[in-house]
């Protein structure tokens, strides 16, 4: 199972957030008729942001938000739900302008009634009665299998070094 992989009529299929507002309006086999849209602004990070936001205003089209904020996109959704922020949530993050890949503990509890991405996956899953076993995995274990241990960037590191240290650095050879 990966989390976000899109088939046929799908955005996530596309990979290109770029091209969300070409979908959003062009696409009619199929048409998009459902969007989730998780931790993204479409509507002010894609090439053509109006076009997103006249596909977004579709009556046709129902869209769903999970974001820690009121963007641009959550503006024109019809159901925005409340998404944890890091300090409330386990997650592996690989940062921009560095080659650390970090392991983020919770430090607080989730405020309100908000959840983690999978949390919300593992729901959703659920409630459309799909029974692929990573919708059963824990935080801990899809951290754990985030990635392929024998790769040679990851020069021999395991996840006890992450766990132990909180960080590593990948190699990348030359």
């Amino acid at each position: 199972c990966e989390w976000g992989e899109g088939g046929g009529g799908t955005l996530s299929g596309m990979g290109n957030r770029g091209l969300w507002g070409d979908a959003l309006n062009e696409a009619d086999d199929p048409p998009v008729k459902a969007l989730f849209i998780d931790n993204a602004d479409p509507a002010a990070v894609a090439r053509d942001g109006n076009a997103v936001l006249k596909g977004l205003a579709r009556e046709n089209l129902f869209t769903v938000v999970h974001d820690i904020f009121i963007t641009d996109t959550a503006r024109d959704a019809d159901i925005v739900l409340p998404a944890t922020t890091s300090p409330e949530h386990d997650d592996i993050n690989r940062s921009y302008g560095h080659y650390d890949i970090v392991l983020n503990r919770s430090a607080i509890d989730p405020v309100g009634e908000s959840l983690p991405n999978t949390e919300v996956f593992r729901r959703l899953a659920k409630a459309m009665n799909l029974s692929d076993t990573c919708f059963d995995e824990t935080d801990e274990s899809l951290i754990q299998h985030a990635f392929d241990w024998s790769h040679k960037t990851l020069a021999g590191q395991r996840f006890g070094a992450l766990e132990r240290d909180g960080f590593f650095r990948l190699i990348y050879l030359k």
